[in-house]
């Protein structure tokens, strides 16, 4: 069983460009912008979005989707 996500360790990284690795091996990088509760975004569980840094555009990682998350330089 893979190891659940935890938001609340990595809650000072939010508004930071961070590193999100997926469990599957994609690796996205860019601002993590949002954060969704489980009950607000029903049905699909917990959830994150970052802006990527190739444009803005924005990707959501369901918590169970991310393997880890790393705190990245500032962008300049």
């Amino acid at each position: 069983m893979k190891p659940k996500f935890d938001t609340l360790a990595h809650w000072h990284m939010m508004g930071k460009n961070v590193r999100v690795r997926c469990f599957n091996g994609s690796v996205f990088d860019g601002v993590w912008d949002d954060w969704a509760s489980e009950l607000d975004n029903e049905p699909n569980g917990e959830c994150i979005t970052i802006l990527t840094n190739n444009g803005g555009i924005p990707v959501e990682f369901i918590v169970d989707e991310i393997e880890s998350m790393t705190l990245l330089a500032e962008r300049s």
